[in-house]
């Protein structure tokens, strides 16, 4: 399947492999949501460094973005279920959500937004001040999000 079968009905309606697929993106978790956003986010930036068609590498950069600012939200959903009983697993999600913001400056960075990758990276740090990528500069070098 590709973009153009997404908009037609007759390759989605009753698709088993599209259904179990579905059934398995709505079951997993607002924490297992968020690390496959970032995942995926990686992922599109990955092709995006390795695209030679600005067009192509625009929309793998936007395609990251989005799945970044999509774990984010997951993210939220996730430290909301936990309240102030997370614990461990709170300081994860912090570092995780950190992390989608670096990740999100990385991005900014290499198209020269400068300002938004700063301002992503002062999130970044507000919500999880042991973040080092961000306090150790590593934005700097335009390096794959590893995170």
């Amino acid at each position: 399947m590709d973009e153009e079968d997404f908009n037609n009905p007759e390759m989605t309606e009753n698709n088993p492999a599209l259904d179990a697929i579905n059934k398995m993106i709505e079951s997993a978790t607002p924490r297992q949501r968020a690390i496959q956003c970032k995942e995926d986010g990686n992922q599109y930036y990955k092709i995006a460094l390795k695209d030679t068609v600005k067009a192509k590498k625009d929309d793998n950069m936007d395609l990251a973005l989005s799945a970044y600012k999509k774990g984010g939200k997951f993210a939220n959903d996730a430290i909301k279920i936990l309240g102030h009983t997370g614990g461990k697993e709170l300081v994860e999600l912090l570092s995780l959500k950190s992390t989608l913001h670096t990740n999100s400056a990385v991005v900014h960075m290499f198209r020269g937004n400068l300002l938004t990758a700063i301002s992503e990276c002062k999130i970044a740090i507000k919500i999880y001040p042991g973040n080092m990528k961000v306090r150790c500069g590593r934005l700097g070098r335009r390096s794959v999000p590893k995170g």
